[in-house]
């Protein structure tokens, strides 16, 4: 009885990434380019939550709307590079999502709902080729950067930048993870920080840019190619 008990109460602790908010792109006249919203995500820590044996997955699978097929396979993804760390199998989740984690919390131990945020493109334009985009990073691209100095930075779920100054500034813009610890009980549910947050690690925001592009002209030039493929080259007349 006293053994049981004990296991049943004893604690661990979590280590829960705090990921920084990307750097903002301006303009040359300082009009906002890419900026970020909030946004929330669903991480699975696979030690926690087996999808292999736990009665929670079908569970889970309904809150989404998906099949239960589609989270072994994300959370197993995870899984393969740590039983430990959290890994966000679901983004940008609405209310009614979040309303269904809140509701059934004690039912899915080791599912988290992380408050982050997400890239928006606000300029009324496309400059694709120049901005570039963000993404998931996929099982290829975590190849790559497990022979880079980046090896320890990206797990699966990361959002990271593909193309254009996205991601030739990638750098720059992500900022610099942060880290909460927190205790948690044998269902993997939490109790409370480490030490009141002194052993925190607080992330970094990343560090903003300003182009040399003026939106306004942008729009024009694309205005005035549309429907046709190609480019615009503007010369200024010095004479």
């Amino acid at each position: 009885g006293p053994a049981l008990s004990g296991a049943a109460t004893q604690q661990g602790l979590k280590k829960i990434e705090r990921v920084p908010v990307r750097g903002t792109l301006y303009d040359r006249y300082g009009h906002v380019v890419a900026a970020n919203v909030p946004s929330f995500s669903i991480a699975v820590t696979r030690q926690d939550f087996d999808p292999m044996r736990h009665e929670g997955l079908p569970l889970l699978a309904k809150i989404l709307g998906v099949d239960t097929n589609y989270l072994r396979e994300r959370i197993d993804q995870g899984g393969f590079y740590t039983r430990f760390q959290p890994v966000r199998i679901w983004r940008d989740a609405d209310a009614r999502v979040i309303a269904g984690l809140e509701e059934n919390h004690l039912k899915l131990p080791g599912v988290d709902l992380v408050s982050e945020s997400k890239r928006e493109y606000v300029a009324p334009v496309r400059a694709s080729h120049l901005i570039g985009y963000t993404k998931e990073i996929s099982p290829a691209m975590l190849e790559k950067v497990s022979q880079t100095a980046d090896s320890d930075y990206y797990h699966p779920g990361d959002v990271v930048g593909t193309t254009g100054l996205e991601s030739f500034r990638e750098q720059q813009l992500r900022g610099v993870k942060g880290y909460e610890f927190v205790a948690v009980d044998a269902k993997g549910q939490r109790q409370s920080r480490l030490n009141q947050g002194i052993s925190d690690i607080n992330s970094i925001d990343g560090s903003s840019m300003q182009l040399g592009m003026d939106v306004d002209l942008q729009e024009y030039a694309e205005q005035l190619l549309s429907p046709y493929h190609g480019a615009i080259v503007a010369l200024e007349n010095g004479l």
